[in-house]
């Protein structure tokens, strides 16, 4: 599936009157012939958590995929892509034989999901999934222990889980409004067995997602990205306490990577490179938090970011060059990464935007949409 390598990140925001409910952000899918749009309800993201929801996996023995070979599992999707993850504990109690560092194919992967077009919503469809390549891990150290992986059974990203090419799918993952949507070709498209029923939903251990209008009106505004670290992973230009370049050796511009997979909270994530670049007085291996990967625990302390700059675009047409500004918002400093990156999630999402959504459209191009604070929005810094 072809990727384009350079991403427009956009986060828009329409003007929110009192009397009247704001435009949609984002026209409707153009859905191709024979394909049908599918909806994926997700509970979490913003909690320590990944965005999940329900599908299910066939006994790794199972030849006639009866009703009752079906395991009904729990889905955590990202927005990085290429690949799942699965734990070794997991796979083993689906009756598969694996190895911790060793790739895995799973046969198949439902997804739970509903028919989005009107006449036809609620009806449950099952999206099918073939041959997901996964690496296998151990469980990440959590306090909780266990197999899952933030609260999943198994981790995608929102790449891994279409069945046409993305221009033709636009999928989105609705981060304020909890859900995956994209466009599914009928073939790739289970219907329920009979007497089947669908898993019970995750649990919703998360509080409802801040999805209120701001207290003053918002105005349109387009996050523009630089290059992306990888065709799935989009970055921000930004500035961080004024610095848009940070020096470890080599000048490196300063990369503020969006990633639904960043479930810590608060939701930005610097490294050790970067809160060194930055002279952050901080200390993060006597910090007071741990911050888990997918293969490790690290030290980490919160600590406040004077500012943060992201560059923005305004007005008709996106044209007019702003910066969205974030003054004294709180980091998490992370001891085992090296590189000066910042990584945003769903929790710095929820909680300075409403609606957001990540969606790639028939342009091909991934972005990220929002309404976001009017006061945020200042002229940009000199450079």
């Amino acid at each position: 599936m072809a990727r384009r390598f350079a991403v427009l990140v956009t986060l828009l925001a329409a003007c929110v009157g009192v009397a009247r409910e704001p435009e949609p952000l984002l026209k409707p899918a153009v859905v191709p012939s024979g394909f049908t749009r599918v909806k994926v309800p997700l509970v979490g993201g913003d909690d320590a958590t990944l965005m999940r929801g329900r599908g299910f996996v066939y006994k790794a023995k199972s030849t006639a995929k009866k009703a009752d070979d079906l395991i009904p599992i729990t889905v955590g999707f990202d927005t990085s892509g290429g690949k799942g993850f699965v734990t070794v504990g997991t796979l083993k109690k689906w009756g598969y034989d694996a190895t911790v560092g060793q790739k895995f194919v799973l046969p198949e992967l439902l997804l739970v999901g509903e028919v989005a077009a009107k006449g036809k919503a609620g009806t449950e469809v099952r999206p099918r999934v073939v041959k997901l390549a996964c690496d296998v891990i151990d469980p990440p150290p959590t306090p909780n222990g266990g197999d899952a992986i933030y609260g999943a059974d198994i981790m995608v990203g929102t790449w891994d889980v279409l069945r046409a090419p993305d221009r033709q799918a636009e999928p989105r993952l609705y981060i304020g409004g909890k859900y995956f949507e994209a466009s599914y070709p009928a073939a790739s498209l289970v219907r329920p067995p009979a007497g089947s029923k669908p898993p019970a939903p995750p649990p919703a251990d998360d509080p409802p997602a801040a999805d209120k209008p701001p207290a003053d009106e918002p105005e349109p505004v387009g996050f523009v990205a630089g290059l992306p670290l990888s065709p799935f992973r989009p970055t921000f230009d930004a500035a961080l306490n004024g610095k848009r370049t940070v020096s470890l050796g080599e000048t490196k511009p300063v990369a503020v990577v969006f990633s639904a997979g960043t479930v810590t909270v608060p939701g930005v994530m610097v490294s050790r490179g970067m809160a060194e670049a930055l002279k952050l007085d901080v200390n993060i291996a006597g910090g007071n938090a741990n911050v888990v990967t997918l293969d490790s625990k690290a030290a980490a302390a919160i600590t406040p970011l004077k500012e943060l700059r992201i560059a923005a675009q305004t007005g008709p047409g996106f044209k007019i060059a702003r910066e969205l500004v974030f003054a004294n918002e709180p980091v998490l400093a992370v001891q085992s990464e090296s590189e000066p990156l910042v990584y945003v999630g769903p929790e710095f999402v929820n909680r300075h935007f409403r609606d957001a959504v990540f969606a790639v459209g028939p342009d091909g191009v991934p972005k990220l949409y929002g309404r976001a604070k009017a006061d945020a929005v200042q002229e940009p810094m000199r450079r």
